[in-house]
């Protein structure tokens, strides 16, 4: 009886790790810049069926792996992807017309954004021109710091609404 409980419990583990994936965790930004072999700007041309259209949109369903999205490479940051129409895989979530910093972890053509921060939007007002000349990691410090001046001005918004509906719900 106790083997038979053991092997099923091995049994169990393996197909949940089958998949299940391992979310790189971001560490700093040399680590992260050092670690993924493709860092590069693309613009997300279209996303999978499984998702649901939203205000005339496509938006990302709820969590069920990783995904192939077809992305426009828009600018090389590191490594040797040329401009131009590729497919990528990822569990982040992105939305056709909206433009990404994406990173790399897979091997050979396959483009992996699995690790934190390895999908991060770019605002529509980010001139790549800025990043002429610098270092990558100046480059990527440059995209991340335009998504965080971002979300700061979004919060205040998003807490005002809180309020209101919270307001509106207990009353």
């Amino acid at each position: 009886m106790k083997k038979t409980g053991l092997a099923l419990v091995l049994l169990l583990g393996c197909g949940v790790l089958s998949w299940a994936f391992i979310r790189p965790p971001f560490t700093d930004l040399p680590r992260f810049v050092e670690r993924h072999r493709d860092i590069v700007v693309a613009d997300c041309v279209s996303i999978p069926p499984d998702f649901v259209i939203v205000d005339g949109k496509k938006i990302f369903l709820e969590y069920r792996g990783v995904y192939p999205f077809d992305v426009k490479v828009v600018r090389m940051l590191k490594g040797s992807l040329p401009p131009g129409n590729r497919r990528i895989r990822t569990s982040f979530t992105m939305v056709p017309g909206k433009r990404y910093l994406l990173s790399n972890l897979g091997y050979d053509d396959d483009f992996q954004a699995l690790a934190e921060l390895s999908v991060v939007e770019v605002s529509d007002q980010f001139d790549l021109s800025q990043l002429d000349g610098k270092p990558v990691k100046e480059q990527v410090a440059s995209l991340l710091s335009n998504r965080l001046a971002t979300l700061r001005s979004t919060i205040p918004k998003l807490e005002a609404e809180r309020t209101l509906l919270e307001k509106a719900v207990h009353e």
